[in-house]
């Protein structure tokens, strides 16, 4: 039962750290883009 436990723990940190990760990745693309639309506008 123990083991069992850890291992829903770690399936909801996984789960976790994929929804932060997905969406710092969306954040860093976002201003990204906008930084590149800003350069070429000015350009």
């Amino acid at each position: 039962m123990h083991g069992r436990l850890t291992c829903f723990e770690r399936d909801w940190l996984r789960k976790d750290l994929n929804a932060v990760g997905s969406g710092l990745i969306g954040w860093i693309l976002n201003f990204f883009l906008r930084a590149f639309h800003l350069s070429t506008a000015r350009v």
